[in-house]
């Protein structure tokens, strides 16, 4: 059964650079473009796997989180940013409320992004 993952993220470059890394294989990829569309798609189907950008207009990556926990607290969060020490306070408020995501710095080569996709993979 193919992994379906879900990328939100405002930056077009992005969003084909994790579908560029994943072509070909046997993964379900899903975008996008920011956090009320990427919590929609979520609610609407379920992902194995979420990446998510912090610094995003209208709904940053944090209240993205925090509304993906309410609609699917079992689907896995990665957040990857390139501005972490900015986020850093509420990303700490987020996980004492018990939120559990994953961090990593932007910019992610193909990979990394591999990695941790297989990483997320149910043992067989």
């Amino acid at each position: 059964m193919a992994m379906n993952i879900l990328i939100i993220d405002d930056e077009l470059v992005v969003r084909e650079a994790f579908e560029f890394a994943l072509d070909g294989l046997d993964y379900g990829i899903r975008t996008a473009s920011g956090g009320r569309e990427g919590v929609r798609m979520a609610a609407e189907s379920p992902p194995d796997l979420i990446f998510l950008d912090l610094n995003m207009p209208e709904m940053d990556g944090i209240d993205t989180l925090r509304a993906l926990k309410q609609v699917v607290p079992e689907s896995p969060v990665y957040i990857i940013t390139a501005f972490q020490k900015e986020f850093l306070g509420r990303l700490q408020a987020a996980a004492r409320d018990g939120l559990e995501y994953d961090l990593a710095q932007k910019p992610l080569n193909s990979s990394q992004i591999l990695q941790i996709v297989e990483s997320y993979q149910p043992e067989a």
